[in-house]
């Protein structure tokens, strides 16, 4: 499938089409506390941690299925770092304002490739990825309070309580804040549904 056509597919679901479930794309973010989460129910005996944040740790997730993985937004072609390669952790930094990563500073977390603007950073992150990786695998906050996937802009984040958020664009971002907390916790309640390996679309 052409770009052009993934583009427009990425589009209409921002729009509100229902999202495509082609499991082609298997990666991996936190989806909340473990209890919310509906796809792997051994993360939380074992180590009672966020579904995401557990593959790597005890192997609980990855030992039951590779399909147990939440779906991370890697760009159109799913080929991309998590957030467009930009430092997580710089986000909770100064005023918040991110800083692209680098190549050279990057970790493999559930799947999906974060890259980060130092060693630091990075060894941040490994100790603790839950506490950076974006809600809803990077994909659109808004989009998720409807039980969608779309893409999310790096460069339109909001942290809040301690959780970074992404939205599609400006509109959709203006949108969100009007009432964040009616948001994220309709997103909070979509989010565990989202099928496992879901993508954004290839049709």
């Amino acid at each position: 499938m052409s770009k052009s056509v993934k583009l427009a597919t990425m589009l209409a679901v921002a729009g509100g089409l229902a999202i495509a479930t082609a499991p082609a794309t298997i990666s991996a973010a936190p989806c909340g506390a473990c209890k919310a989460c509906s796809a792997c129910g051994a993360c939380a005996s074992a180590c009672a941690a966020s579904c995401g944040a557990c593959a790597p740790s005890c192997g609980a997730c990855a030992a039951s299925s590779s399909a147990s993985y939440r779906p991370v937004f890697k760009g159109i072609d799913g080929d991309k770092p998590a957030v467009s390669g930009y430092d997580v952790v710089s986000y909770f930094q100064g005023d918040g304002t991110p800083v692209a990563g680098n190549a050279k500073y990057s970790l493999e977390y559930a799947g999906a490739t974060y890259q980060f603007a130092s060693k630091k950073n990075m060894k941040k992150f490994k100790k603790n990825p839950a506490n950076y990786a974006p809600q809803y695998g990077g994909h659109c906050a808004w989009a998720m309070s409807n039980g969608r996937l779309a893409p999310g802009d790096p460069k339109l984040s909001k942290v809040v309580d301690g959780r970074l958020f992404l939205n599609f664009n400006k509109n959709v971002q203006a949108r969100w804040l009007k009432d964040i907390p009616g948001f994220v916790a309709k997103s909070d309640a979509k989010w565990p549904a989202i099928p496992n390996g879901a993508s954004i679309g290839n049709q």
